[in-house]
């Protein structure tokens, strides 16, 4: 599915209703991992046409290529914890991990409104999902529900990157702009001044 609005992006909305349909909590973590890692390689290559000449083949790898624009650490941070979420699922030796936990959340949602502050309470955002009929806020849902729309929140925000930094350069360009207007409209003002000796 491609958005519209202001800003454009893709995401498989099968692999966010196929969350919302599983009680596998591994199954979730691992999709939107998978979602995440996706988009991150989207973004790259938008940017870099030749992006897989790298052959960059692990999360880590596109996650410190994407954190080399610049100004990008909340997000980074929270994108970090979903891989940190889903490498518990997949490296723990001698514990099982089958559950995603409030601790997990609990750092997923720190990480998150940190690259939303725009969202004054991100576990309050309302949750619609017409496919399902579901309405309610973000909280109520059930944890593997709340990391799958945390989830896709991170891919909109990674897949509106460039699109955002555009709209953040006009926005300083205009403002820019509005500056020298006022600083030629100041000169115009001014009294000519003829430099020179009196003949």
């Amino acid at each position: 599915m491609e958005t519209t609005g202001p800003f454009s992006f893709e995401i498989d909305t099968e692999i966010i209703l196929a969350c919302f349909r599983s009680n596998d909590d591994m199954g979730i973590v691992l999709r939107v991992h998978m979602e995440v890692e996706r988009s991150m390689i989207r973004e790259l290559e938008r940017r870099f046409p030749n992006y897989g000449a790298l052959k960059f083949q692990f999360f880590d790898q596109h996650l410190k290529a994407l954190k080399a624009f610049g100004k990008f650490t909340p997000l980074s941070d929270a994108i970090t914890q979903i891989n940190v979420t889903r490498n518990k699922f997949a490296h723990v030796r001698n514990i099982r991990k089958t559950d995603l936990t409030q601790s997990d959340l609990n750092n997923l949602y720190h990480h998150t409104a940190a690259a939303f502050t725009s969202v004054p309470d991100l576990k309050k955002i309302d949750v619609k999902i017409d496919e399902e009929g579901l309405h309610e806020s973000l909280i109520d849902l059930t944890p593997a529900r709340q990391f799958a729309i945390i989830g896709a929140m991170i891919v909109g925000a990674i897949e509106t990157m460039r699109q955002r930094q555009s709209a953040k350069q006009v926005e300083i360009l205009v403002k820019w702009s509005g500056e020298i207007e006022k600083i030629l409209d100041a000169y115009k003002k001014q009294e000519p001044t003829i430099h020179g000796s009196k003949s």
